[in-house]
């Protein structure tokens, strides 16, 4: 089974809503903090993500699905500690 590596991101107002939009999230993250989360998804669980995220969502909150390509520079801002090693995918 192939999977991508994409950014799951949210802005959900209501409290109950955020709580279960995060164990909605965290069900497929493999890492990530707050409202953004790496996510590794085949196409199956992509849509899965999708479906369960829409069910959560009122019409004034917000859902991001964006693919990430693990070929593209890695930069850090503030303390962040860059990559050291090449060969290896970091996830924070």
């Amino acid at each position: 089974m192939r999977r991508t590596l994409c950014l799951a991101a949210y802005d959900v107002r209501d409290p109950k809503r955020l709580q279960m939009m995060l164990h909605t999230v965290k069900d497929f993250a493999c890492g990530g903090q707050k409202s953004a989360f790496e996510c590794w998804l085949s196409t199956s669980e992509k849509s899965e993500l999708l479906q369960r995220a829409h069910s959560v969502m009122a019409d004034e909150d917000a859902f991001l699905l964006m693919r990430l390509s693990i070929k593209q520079t890695v930069y850090t801002l503030g303390i962040a500690n860059p990559a050291r090693d090449e060969s290896f995918l970091y996830l924070g």
